[in-house]
């Protein structure tokens, strides 16, 4: 008898999407996983990654999210990034890799609240990786808008985690051999479209 109610609850949904991938999961179970992309995005509970990837199901994306979408850069002794990377551009050969944040970010906006150390250190130590992003807009928009504000820092959020992702040698080996691609997105929660960093014109551009 199953005592968990979450288990119980879940069930159902559980039991449809495994016979609606069965065949898949026999086949990735017989000849294991090789995703065709690593999804480095926000743990925001309104953004899943098949939202932003197109459903491709099981097997398809390799996946690492974090509050607002934030790389530690290497050495900073966060070892998740590193070892995520490593499989997925050593084992996996991946051949893109989407950086992904999003409006209406959480994380970003705690930025402009008061961090308790005491109550929230990890929060509060986590937010360090994104604040160079939010004070760079603050210095090169004063006064702007509090929307157009936060797309702003929500668009230097991603390319700042760009920068701190490059920092990891796997990455960075595997960029400049030219195995790998790098992609920064931000996906509008309001209209499910992407806009994408286009390295060319060094701005933002929204889909077609």
């Amino acid at each position: 008898m199953v005592t968990d109610p979450l288990v119980r609850q879940t069930a159902d949904a559980r039991k449809s999407y495994f016979e609606r991938y069965r065949d898949r999961f026999a086949q990735l179970v017989a000849q294991g996983q090789a995703p065709r992309v690593l999804y480095i995005g926000c743990n925001d509970s309104r953004v899943a990654p098949e939202a932003v990837l197109g459903e491709g199901g099981p097997g398809e994306s390799f996946v690492l999210r974090t509050v607002a979408n934030a790389v530690a850069p290497y050495g900073s002794g966060q070892w998740t990034t590193g070892a995520t990377v490593e499989l997925a551009i050593h084992e996996f050969a991946v051949k893109d890799i989407v950086l992904c944040g999003h409006t209406h970010c959480g994380g970003l906006l705690a930025l402009d609240a008061s961090m308790n150390m005491a109550k929230d250190p990890d929060l509060t130590l986590w937010s360090d990786y994104m604040r160079p992003a939010q004070t760079r807009i603050d210095a090169l928009m004063p006064g702007a808008e509090a929307a157009v504000r936060h797309r702003a820092i929500v668009e230097e959020n991603v390319l700042l985690q760009l920068q701190h992702l490059q920092t990891y040698p796997a990455v960075h080996e595997a960029v400049k051999a030219g195995r790998v691609r790098l992609h920064g997105w931000v996906y509008d929660i309001e209209t499910g479209r992407v806009s994408y960093w286009d390295d060319d014109m060094k701005r933002f551009v929204l889909e077609d």
